[in-house]
């Protein structure tokens, strides 16, 4: 095969060429990048002007020019700035350049390997040796590697960048480019509560006392669930309203297909980043660490560090993340601590009451880079007459009153002792919290609970 069949799109290298004498910022190109000869000439000149931090233009880079290509080569630079389109599509250019540019390295190298393949006497090792190597200078998206100096910038030159505002997902603590974990026990309702999340995002609607934002596309990540218990979950959320895509991608599914989850496999986290990449998602929900890392090590933070790098590099490709974890007997995360160093909140779900087919949960922010951390809710999720998911919440210091004034009718501790175990600064708490309990009719004089005050106390009333 010749060079002259590879693949090219002069017009965009004449697009990039022409950018550049505009005024447009230099970009990350080398001369072999660019397909034709005359180009590669062109481009090795500006990048002499640039080297020298001379403004690349037609006056300058004619010194720099090859006597011999000198007036071939600046009449092809006058016509192609008479035929640029302008810088409006600069950085498209650039990537059709890169693009074309990886793959005729692709193509060339698996030609040399075609081509040596029919010689009884080629070495095997050497061949694929050389494949690897060609392989490896090439990126996923067909770019250069940046060397580390080019990507330094002087603080002033950071701190002018013009950068997009960052969007919010629910107001204030959810938006884009964050990590947060969401830890609770066995059955508090973490999944629920999740689902939720990604369904009003979805749906660009609020969440319990958290506002709605940008509405994005979400995935939800379920690594344990039987494919029939997670379909009937999902069957609790009506699909109508939605203005962007939810995505399901089920293990029980994926493990059909001979694809299992394990957020410890190099491999899979790739295709994991490739799928979330493809479908254009914003934000998804890892269900859950213990049941997508079998193997670890909780306690070990090396074991983590993989998984915690993923997430980073989610969090730069614009892509947020909400991982769900068990708590230990103390109700905190269980494992290593350094779990929570990278994210930008943790939040902490701790059972409360059960009726029938009620689950309650206070959500405590213990870790809000945003601020807002001590943010406390509690929730209660139900069936709705047609068998849908309904949530309602208060504020979770009103779950610690209803708690006192319980403890106050049961009689079994003193106003001390309740402090403690509802949390409470001291005794003069609960005695507000009894003096609002009868001026509600919820308590008698002598402490007694009425029937309004049974309804209280059991989350059947709420203020």
């Amino acid at each position: 095969m010749t060079d002259k069949s590879y693949p090219a799109d002069v017009d965009a290298e004449n697009s990039v060429l022409g950018g550049v004498l505009l005024g447009a910022d230099f970009p990350e190109l080398d001369p072999d990048d660019f397909h034709d000869g005359r180009n590669r000439n062109i481009w090795k000149t500006m990048q002499r002007c640039y080297q020298k931090h001379q403004a690349v233009e037609l006056s300058l880079l004619t010194p720099f020019f090859d006597k011999r290509t000198e007036i071939n080569n600046l009449n092809h630079v006058s016509v192609l700035l008479e035929r640029t389109p302008g810088l409006q599509n600069f950085d498209r250019f650039v990537r059709i350049v890169r693009e074309y540019s990886a793959r005729r390295k692709l193509m060339r190298s698996f030609d040399y390997c075609v081509e040596h393949m029919y010689d009884p006497s080629a070495n095997l090792d050497h061949l694929l040796e050389r494949l690897q190597v060609d392989l490896n200078h090439i990126n996923n998206n067909g770019f250069r590697e940046f060397a580390m100096v080019e990507t330094v910038m002087e603080m002033a030159e950071f701190a002018n960048m013009q950068l997009p505002t960052r969007q919010y997902y629910l107001e204030p603590w959810l938006h884009q480019e964050s990590i947060t974990l969401i830890s609770g026990g066995r059955g508090t309702g973490k999944s629920f509560f999740a689902i939720s999340i990604l369904d009003a995002i979805a749906k660009g609607k609020s969440f319990g006392p958290w506002d709605a934002g940008v509405s994005v596309p979400t995935l939800y990540l379920d690594g344990e669930m039987s494919v029939t218990e997670l379909h009937r979950r999902l069957n609790k959320y009506p699909p109508m309203g939605r203005d962007q895509p939810l995505y399901v991608l089920s293990s029980g599914i994926a493990s059909r297909k001979g694809v299992t989850g394990n957020l410890l496999d190099e491999n899979w986290r790739a295709q994991l980043k490739d799928t979330l990449v493809k479908l254009e998602v914003k934000l998804w929900v890892c269900d859950n660490l213990a049941s997508l890392s079998p193997g670890i090590d909780e306690k070990d933070k090396q074991h983590y560090d993989p998984i915690n790098q993923f997430f980073i590099q989610l969090r730069h490709l614009g892509i947020s993340t909400i991982a769900l974890h068990h708590t230990n007997k103390k109700d905190e995360q269980r494992g290593t601590s350094a779990r929570e160093d990278n994210i930008d909140v943790s939040i902490l779900l701790k059972g409360t009451a059960k009726f029938q087919d009620e689950t309650r949960f206070v959500a405590n922010f213990t870790k809000n880079r945003s601020g807002g951390s001590g943010m406390l809710y509690e929730f209660i999720l139900e069936d709705d007459e047609y068998g849908l998911i309904s949530w309602n919440y208060q504020s979770g210091k009103d779950g610690r009153k209803r708690e006192a004034i319980k403890l106050l009718a049961e009689g079994e501790h003193t106003q001390e002792e309740i402090a403690e175990l509802v949390d409470y600064a001291g005794r003069s708490s609960v005695s507000e919290a009894r003096r609002w309990a009868r001026n509600k009719g919820y308590l008698t004089s002598d402490n007694q609970l009425t029937q309004s005050g049974e309804e209280y106390v059991n989350g059947r009333r709420w203020e």
